[in-house]
C-alpha cells in the first residue's frame, strides 16, 4: 500500500517499489509453477500499457506497476484483474470528482489526474490473492 500512498501524495510511483513487486510476483509465479505463462502475462500487459502510455492515457508508473503485478497471474486471470482495476478506478474517479469539484471547487485545469496506482494495486492484489487460495 506504500505505492498507493506515493501515488496519492505525489502522483508518482517510485521504480524501486515496482521492482519489489516484480520480484515478489516472480517468486509467486515460480512457486505456482507458471513462470513461462507469467512471463507471457507480463509481456502482454507491458505492451498494452506501453501503448496507453504513448497515447497519454496511462502514466509510466501505472504501466510499470501493472506489468510487475501481472507476472504473478496466468493470461486468463488478467481479465479478472482488469475488471477489478476498472471497478476500483471508477470508484476512485467518482471520489475525486466529488472531492475536487463539489467540495474543493477546483477548476478542471487545476486537477492533477487520478492516482490510478491505487486501483491497479487493489485490482491486481485481490486477483493474486484470490488465485493463490
Amino acid at each position: 500500500m506504500l505505492v498507493s500512498y506515493f501515488d496519492c501524495r505525489y502522483r508518482l510511483i517510485p521504480n524501486k517499489y515496482c521492482a519489489i513487486i516484480f520480484f515478489i510476483s516472480l517468486y509467486i509465479a515460480f512457486n505456482n509453477n507458471h513462470i513461462i505463462t507469467g512471463l507471457c502475462s507480463f509481456v502482454l500487459v507491458f505492451l498494452i500499457t506501453a501503448m496507453l502510455f504513448k497515447l497519454h492515457i496511462f502514466g509510466a508508473g501505472d504501466s510499470k506497476l501493472s506489468s510487475a503485478f501481472s507476472l504473478a497471474l496466468l493470461p486468463e486471470q488478467l481479465i479478472d484483474a482488469l475488471i477489478l482495476t476498472l471497478f476500483f478506478g471508477g470508484f476512485l474517479a467518482v471520489f475525486y470528482l466529488i472531492k475536487d469539484r463539489l467540495i474543493l471547487k477546483k477548476e478542471r485545469a487545476d486537477e492533477c489526474g487520478l492516482p490510478y496506482g491505487v486501483a491497479i494495486s487493489l485490482g491486481f492484489y485481490i486477483t493474486i490473492i484470490n488465485n493463490s487460495i
